[in-house]
C-alpha cells in the first residue's frame, strides 16, 4: 500500500508540473518576448491578400526542425518574399490552429500542398 501511494504521489507531482508548461510556438505575439519558447522569435507573415500577422515560430531547414502543436506535426515553409523558411503547424481547419490563426493550402515547389496555420491577426 506504501509503494501504491508513493508511486501515485510521484505521478500526480508529475502530472501537476507538465500543467503548467505551455508551449506557445505558433501562437501570437507582438514582440519576441511574448514567445516562451527560447527558440523562437516573433515573425511577422504577410500571405498576400489571404492572411497577415505575427507569431512565434523558428527559422528551419526542413520539416524535421519544427515541433508539433495540437496533435498536428510542424511544416517548414517559406512564405512571401522573406527568404527565411519557418515552422509552421499544419492542420485541417481554422478550428486546429491558435486564436488568431487560419488554416490555408499552402504548395510547395513540385505541386506538394499541405495545409498550414498562418496568423490572421
Amino acid at each position: 500500500m506504501r509503494k501504491f501511494l508513493s508511486i501515485s504521489l510521484a505521478v500526480l507531482a508529475m502530472s501537476t508540473v507538465a500543467g503548467c508548461t505551455t508551449d506557445d510556438t505558433y501562437a501570437f505575439c507582438n514582440v519576441t518576448a511574448d514567445c516562451g519558447d527560447l527558440d523562437d522569435t516573433c515573425f511577422g507573415v504577410d500571405v498576400s491578400g489571404v492572411s497577415s500577422g505575427n507569431f512565434c515560430s523558428h527559422p528551419c531547414v526542413d520539416d524535421f526542425d519544427c515541433e508539433s502543436s495540437f496533435g498536428f506535426a510542424g511544416a517548414c515553409f517559406e512564405l512571401g518574399r522573406s527568404g527565411v523558411p519557418l515552422c509552421f503547424q499544419t492542420c485541417f481547419d481554422d478550428f486546429d490552429c491558435h486564436a488568431g490563426s487560419i488554416c490555408i493550402e499552402a504548395v510547395l515547389p513540385g505541386g506538394f500542398v499541405d495545409f498550414i496555420c498562418v496568423p490572421d491577426n
